[in-house]
């Protein structure tokens, strides 16, 4: 069984059901068996969150608070084209290079999430200054950021994913964030 308990305080909830999803193990603490069974019964969203397990950098803007509202939606298959569509789009990025998979780090993600460096130059500017993931040699991170500049789509991850699924907690809340400021 993975114990959770040993591993660093500072994993995302993401990460760790990468971790337990990695595993397959179904001896999960009855908190954790929870998410297991919801996650079961959407086939598809759970085979389209697997093709993701590879890429670790994206893992820590998963949020399963947030997962049961999604499944309640009852809109499997536009979700499961959103996750494909990162899939896609991160497989692009880092080329399906299992090399480049495994060193993309998550503050690089973060830089070039929700941009679209083909359609705007502060997009453009801002991932030329910030984009640095050190792990990545100099050659690595040109390739990378050519891929990236030719990229005609916002570039989504798990962050965007579940900000873009939160369901506001009350009408009072909705008026609030739709009201002028």
């Amino acid at each position: 069984m993975v114990n959770l308990l040993a591993a660093p305080k500072s994993l995302s909830v993401g990460e760790r059901y990468r971790i337990i999803r990695l595993s397959h193990n179904n001896d999960q603490p009855n908190d954790q068996r929870k998410y297991w069974n919801l996650v079961n019964k959407h086939g598809g969203m759970r085979d389209a969150l697997d093709s993701l397990l590879p890429f670790q950098c994206l893992w820590s803007g998963m949020r399963l608070s947030t997962l049961h509202k999604i499944f309640a939606m009852r809109c499997d298959d536009l979700i499961v084209n959103y996750l494909q569509h990162i899939r896609s789009v991160w497989g692009y990025i880092l080329n399906e290079d299992a090399q480049l998979i495994e060193k993309m780090d998550h503050a690089s993600v973060r830089v070039m999430e929700l941009t679209c460096p083909s359609m705007s130059e502060s997009d453009t500017e801002k991932i030329s200054k910030r984009l640095c993931c050190e792990a990545l040699s100099e050659q690595q991170q040109a390739e990378l950021k050519s891929r990236v500049f030719r990229l005609n789509t916002l570039i989504p991850s798990f962050g965007s994913v579940f900000e873009d699924f939160e369901i506001p907690r009350s009408p009072r809340q909705c008026a609030k964030e739709s009201a002028p400021a």
